[in-house]
This record gives structure tokens, sequence and C-alpha cells, in this order.
């Protein structure tokens, strides 16, 4: 988040390219967050134990990176700010967003953090960076397993329902509510100050959802459906990115009131269709209940 903030705040002003001196002053600004942002990611691979897996990647990035931005601040192409800022801090590109997808999906393997080293090649500007390293975290199963456990239940599918971290009021209402006759499989609900992560298996294979309750009256919801099961049914789905609807997926956003946010994820995640909602295998469901066994076969025709 710290991040997040810093690449808005960053975003240059006319004022920062009123002559040689503003312009060199605002990229001066840029190199010196350019160095922080270095610091603040490596903390991330500290701070979950993955230093050595991820340190020399991060590294290499940046050094990359800081190159590429003295070439194009310094030296002989001087680009504007505006290009700068936007190639190396806020450029996305479509084709990452969708190696992204498929490289960090909940319940797969190889997945989650230790899969980052195999995106960075990829990686352009610090906001892809900060995609991917985002998409690990929250997609990683063994990591949010690894939390302290508050409380665990089951739904009427045998499935468990599991509460982790450190209880807010969002995620406590969230973990209560979830009827057991929800149909979903095992439900992972992790808890922080302000933040609920949920990974819900068999809703899209693994929908994952996150919960930013720093508001409470404008709650922010942000999911990612990692299978397309019905793609009428996602259409469908409150906040949905058309956009973002791809055959790796679909990603979108809504907003709730705290006093209506446990209604509203157990609705949303009923709306989310499984593997039954695809087309063809309901339509043989459908027909497989149509059909009658040889016994009712039987029956029939003595009747008639």
């Amino acid at each position: 988040m710290e991040i997040k903030t810093t690449l808005v705040d960053l975003a240059p002003k006319s004022t920062d390219e009123y002559n040689e001196d503003s312009r060199l002053d605002y990229l001066d600004r840029l190199f010196s967050e350019l160095k922080d942002m270095e610091f603040k990611f490596k903390a991330i691979a500290r701070n979950f134990n993955m230093e050595f897996q991820l340190g020399s990647s991060f590294q290499t990035y940046f050094d990359r990176i800081k190159n590429e931005f003295s070439e194009l601040g310094y030296g002989r192409s001087h680009e504007s700010n505006q290009k700068i800022y936007q190639r190396i801090f806020t450029d996305m590109k479509p084709e990452l967003l969708e190696k992204a997808k498929q490289t960090f999906c909940g319940y797969t393997m190889p997945g989650g953090l230790g899969a980052v080293p195999s995106m960075m090649n990829d990686v352009g500007s610090i906001s892809e960076l900060l995609h991917i390293t985002h998409s690990s975290i929250i997609n990683d199963e063994g990591l949010l397993k690894s939390m302290p456990i508050i409380g665990t239940k089951k739904n009427s599918f045998g499935y468990d329902i599991t509460l982790y971290g450190e209880e807010n009021e969002v995620s406590k209402k969230i973990f209560e509510n979830l009827p057991p006759d929800l149909d979903v499989g095992c439900t992972d609900i992790v808890s922080m100050e302000g933040r609920t992560l949920m990974m819900v298996r068999d809703r899209g294979h693994a929908l994952t959802i996150d919960i930013d309750a720093s508001d409470k009256n404008n709650i922010d919801v942000r999911y990612f459906v990692p299978k397309i099961c019905n793609l009428d049914m996602v259409k469908a789905l409150p906040g949905i990115n058309a956009g973002s609807i791809t055959e790796n997926g679909a990603s979108g956003f809504f907003v709730s009131k705290e006093e209506e946010i446990s209604e509203r994820i157990v609705s949303f995640i009923d709306s989310v269709p499984n593997d039954m909602d695809m087309p063809e295998i309901r339509m043989a469901y459908e027909d497989a209940v149509e059909i009658p066994n040889e016994s009712e076969m039987f029956i029939n025709s003595r009747r008639n």
C-alpha cells in the first residue's frame, strides 16, 4: 500500500517541466523514490523469509531499471517527465497480466512468492513488479495457512472453513455468517488490521477476494476468478471488469458498507460459477436426470 500511494504521488505536474532546473529536480526525486522502492521490495522478500529465493532477482531487476532510468532521464534520449514516469513506474502490459493469472492461482503448483523469479524477465515497470508480488502473496496457499488459526468449522459438504491471523470485525462477521449450505470447498479467511483475504475453493477453481476495510463506510472488495466456468454468470458478477475477462480468468471490484459486508460476500460467492455451471456439464447432468433408470422403465412399461 505504501508503494501504491507513492506511485500516485509521483505523477508529474506541469511545474515539474517548467524549465531544466525543475525537470532535473523532479528526476532526482524519482530516482530517490526508485531506490527507496528497491529497499521496500527487498524488505517484502525478507519479511516472508524469501530473501534467498527473491533477493538476486530483485537486485538484477533494480540494477536494470535504474540504468534504464538514467538513460531516459539523463542520457541522450532526454525523454519527457511523463514518458519516464510511465515507462519506469506505471506501464502495465496486458500480456504480463495474463501470464500472472496463469502463474499465480490458488491451490496450484508452482505458485506463490516462489514463482516470482520465473516472471522477472517480463517485468518492466514498478507497477508490474508490484502486481506480480501482490498476486503471488494473496494466492500462496501455504503462506495463508501458516498464519495462526482463530477459528474453524465445517460446512454441510464436509469442507473446512478456517479463519486465520488477527481477528477484525469484518473477518469475524464473514466467518460467522458463511452458511453451512453454501456450496464451496475448503475456504481460508486471513484477517489483519483493516484487511481480510479469502481463498474459496471450487468457485471459479479458487476464487480470491481482497477486502480493504480501512474506510468502514466504503469497504473495497477486489476479486479474481481464475477459471471461467460459465461466461454469462461471470459477466453478471458485481463490478466485473469486462476488459479483464479472458481464458485465464477475470477480475472485478465493488464497494460495500460494513453492516452489509458479510451478506454481500456470501451473495457474491454464491454467484461465482463452479464446474457444475459449465454449459457442457450442466447439459449432461440435466440429460442424465431426465433419463429414467431401468427399473423405472420396467415399471412404466407394466403400467402401460
